[in-house]
């Protein structure tokens, strides 16, 4: 990969909405995986790499990087810009919840360190059938549902020891305990990985970003996130030296987000 060195083209890798994969580090002392997340929701803000993205407070991720933010006053997440032939592995991710999986390991994706590694794209030819997309997609949501059931049942579980766990305490000491998040129950097992702890990339993504989270607020039960792309690494095929986008035919296309898990794909334009 490439190493974006001028501080203005940073914001030029998010100027197509790309889908990406937003990762928080693992956490070493607690043993907890890298928190994996599929995100559209972010956009270039400015010219010096400022940018803005939206998540869920229902996500685990999210979760992970706000506790980060809270404890030093600004986080660290990575994202790994998608690309054709990725749909269904963004599926699953998106599919599963960091609550209760080890997604690394569950979903056994290939990670990396940012800007270190280099994979073999699929070419566009090899794609799915429409029929097999429109089956696997149907899966993906019967599994996204699965998964969101017991990640309720978790949580509700959860939500019950922690109150009747307090009731015990304000009885005892007459001392309100104050709320908290829901700690993940996924942990780290057998021998740890150095992958585990540290900033993580998808290794088959075309982009890297390191970013750094300055401002993390609530809105409408969503964190509104601002921070800064600190560096940036693009494979040379998708790098035009100004512009982040499939540099010929053969690559294959960056992709965006409908909705509905449709997506989107930007290809290279016609000579």
């Amino acid at each position: 990969m490439e190493l974006v060195r001028e501080k203005q083209l940073l914001s030029r890798l998010l100027y197509s909405n790309p889908v990406c994969v937003l990762a928080v580090s693992g956490d070493e002392e607690e043993r907890q995986p890298p928190a994996l997340m599929t995100i559209s929701w972010l956009t270039a803000t400015d010219n010096q790499g400022g940018f803005f993205l939206s998540i869920s407070q229902r996500r685990h991720t999210g979760a992970q990087l706000h506790k980060r933010f809270e404890r030093d006053g600004a986080a660290t997440l990575t994202l790994s810009v998608a690309i054709e032939g990725m749909e269904n592995l963004l599926l699953r991710i998106g599919s599963s919840t960091g609550w209760i999986t080890d997604k690394p390991r569950e979903l056994e994706i290939d990670l990396c360190r940012p800007g270190e590694c280099d994979a073999e794209y699929v070419s566009a030819s090899t794609s799915p059938s429409p029929q097999l997309t429109v089956l696997e997609a149907q899966l993906h949501k019967l599994n996204r549902e699965l998964h969101g059931l017991r990640a309720g049942v978790e949580y509700v579980s959860r939500r019950a020891r922690e109150l009747e766990t307090r009731v015990i305490c304000e009885r005892s000491v007459g001392e309100r305990l104050s709320t908290t998040l829901p700690r993940s129950t996924a942990r780290i097992v057998g021998p740890q990985n150095p992958l585990d702890t540290g900033e993580v990339a998808v290794r088959a993504a075309c982009a890297h970003l390191v970013c750094r989270v300055t401002s993390m607020k609530a809105h409408n039960d969503h964190w509104h996130a601002v921070g800064t792309i600190q560096s940036g690494h693009v494979k040379p095929e998708y790098w035009s030296g100004k512009t982040l986008r499939p540099m010929d035919k053969t690559v294959p296309a960056l992709l965006t987000f409908h909705g509905s898990q449709q997506f989107g794909y930007v290809r290279a334009a016609s000579a």
